[in-house]
């Protein structure tokens, strides 16, 4: 047998046993707390968004729909909440 071949069963094994967590559908971690560690005194860099190029607009705008409605990504009326640490989906 191959190494190849024994990766690839190692890989299929553990993706059977953890199905829940490989599966399609994303999953939600419940009982976590997220923590970010910044240094001391940072600050948001300033970044210019940059236009999606026309013949991909169509494309780009069904992916982020379709995020949207997986709860992946959640929309933010930036008139209401401001974003200092955010930057722009290229």
């Amino acid at each position: 047998m191959k190494q190849g071949d024994s990766l690839g069963k190692e890989i299929e094994g553990l993706l059977t046993q953890f199905k829940d967590l490989f599966g399609e559908e994303p999953g939600i971690i419940v009982g976590h707390k997220a923590v970010v560690h910044l240094k001391e005194g940072a600050v948001p860099r300033v970044c210019s968004a940059r236009p999606v190029p026309f013949p991909i607009k169509g494309a780009v705008e069904a992916e982020l729909d379709r995020l949207v409605k997986r709860n992946i990504l959640e929309p933010v009326d930036t008139t209401v909440t401001p974003i200092e640490w955010a930057l722009p989906i290229v």
